[in-house]
């Protein structure tokens, strides 16, 4: 587990998937800091990876990357190393992708995600670079929920699939297409994104999920999958996280609200299995 807190530091317990820990602290239920540098300002880990982007809209990566390819030699990285010297504003990763927004506003893919019908390569062909996604540079915030399930948002508000929606299969496209704008106008605030549904929030902070729906974790009381977004509820929120098959959100007010898949009580509500509405987590 990785944990990036308010100060810019970075700490990570569990299980040392990175190799990167002394020997006595291989697993530990400690949060340990991975550095003294307070510098970061987003990360994303993967399986064995972790990627940072700095205060000065630099990315980094330290762990395996093998499925991103991205340096010359060995394919695990022990000591965190910067990938470029382009700028970034806002990144989004995977296991097996990369994707991020550059300063000037442009949209780029690495990895995997570097498949898709602007690149027009394929897997065998991948160079260890970025490749630019479109030709628009009015982007905001990207997301990538896996399996090029990726959507992004512009400054006006409008929402963007750059993934495949679903098909009758219920499987994403496993390559980024054209960009195709999500229903629901121009008002959208923030969104969080699975490998399998979206949660949204508009700029009168009422709550949006679209996607598959097998445990309720869209949050309209049943589990029928949404092609298209669909309100949740009138009242205001100011954060969500759309997880595997679980979403979270927290009201305006402060509390934590979750629903969906909880045969494990990830939820933290008093509730077996399916909880198919935002449900109140106590503390």
């Amino acid at each position: 587990m990785y944990g990036l807190k308010k100060d810019g530091t970075i700490w990570t317990w569990g299980e040392d998937l990175l190799n990167i820990r002394e020997e006595s602290k291989k697993c530990t239920y400690e949060p340990i800091q991975i550095s003294i540098t307070n510098k970061w300002k987003d990360m994303y880990a993967g399986q064995c990876h972790l990627i940072m982007l700095d205060k000065d809209g630099y990315i980094w990566f330290i762990g395996d990357q093998s499925n991103l390819k991205l340096f010359e030699g060995s394919d695990n990285i022990i000591s965190a190393k910067r990938i470029n010297n382009s700028e970034w504003s806002n990144i989004s990763a995977y296991d097996n992708g990369l994707l991020g927004i550059k300063k000037d506003g442009t949209l780029w893919a690495a990895g995997q995600y570097a498949i898709s019908d602007y690149t027009n390569i394929e897997y065998n062909d991948i160079k260890r670079k970025f490749y630019q996604v479109g030709n628009d540079s009015d982007w905001k915030k990207v997301g990538l929920g896996g399996w090029s399930n990726a959507i992004a948002m512009k400054k006006d508000g409008s929402l963007y699939w750059l993934g495949k929606p679903y098909e009758s299969n219920n499987r994403f496209s496993y390559k980024l297409e054209k960009i195709r704008k999500i229903a629901g106008g121009n008002d959208w605030l923030d969104f969080s994104i699975s490998g399998s549904h979206v949660l949204a929030i508009k700029k009168d902070g009422t709550l949006w999920a679209w996607g598959r729906n097998d445990n309720g974790e869209l949050g309209d009381g049943t589990t029928e999958y949404r092609e298209t977004p669909i309100k949740i509820s009138d009242e205001k929120y100011k954060d969500i996280l759309a997880s595997d098959d679980s979403s979270f959100a927290i009201k305006e007010d402060g509390t934590l609200w979750g629903w969906g898949k909880n045969d494990n009580n990830q939820l933290g509500v008093e509730v077996i299995r399916g909880v198919y509405t935002p449900t109140r987590v106590n503390f």
